[in-house]
């Protein structure tokens, strides 16, 4: 990539060379990272910073693109997905969620009414303050009704 140490090059820098390396739109790079592509934006236009776990993601990259490997089977189109440009109808998509980072523990009867609702709804709001786990609870329900038909 670059014959300078990694710390050395701006990580806006960095990640715009491995994008090009890779031969990958912000799009695609946000996709691998499981992030959005405004905040693959945000870390290119150095606005904002990746986290902990998002750089680690970022250097394993650069370190396969460097070896001039591949990118992860993980960090790869999983088998049967069209290739970037080739994607197939949204009604044949399939979510990927994302890896938890700790087993889910305790609320059980908050995820037992939310998988009811989930087979009568797609659209559910989980409301609270921030930092009480919607999302942890929200993903939990999601990973626990896949295959699950609704009403």
């Amino acid at each position: 990539m670059n014959s300078e140490p990694p710390e050395a090059v701006p990580l806006a820098t960095r990640l715009r060379l491995l994008r090009a390396q890779l031969g990958l739109s912000q799009e695609q790079l946000a996709r691998r990272l499981s992030v959005s592509f405004a905040t693959v934006n945000r870390w290119e236009t150095g606005r904002s910073r990746p986290s902990a776990r998002a750089r680690l993601a970022i250097a394993e990259l650069e370190a396969a693109a460097s070896r001039g490997r591949p990118p992860a089977p993980e960090l790869a189109p999983a088998q049967g997905q069209q290739p970037a440009g080739e994607q197939e109808p949204a009604e044949e998509q399939t979510a990927r969620l994302p890896i938890a980072q700790s087993s889910f523990v305790g609320r059980e009867r908050e995820l037992a009414a939310l998988s009811e609702l989930l087979t009568r709804s797609r659209l559910i709001n989980l409301t609270g303050p921030g930092g009480v786990g919607k999302t942890r609870l929200a993903i939990e329900a999601a990973r626990r009704s896949e295959g699950r038909p609704r009403r």
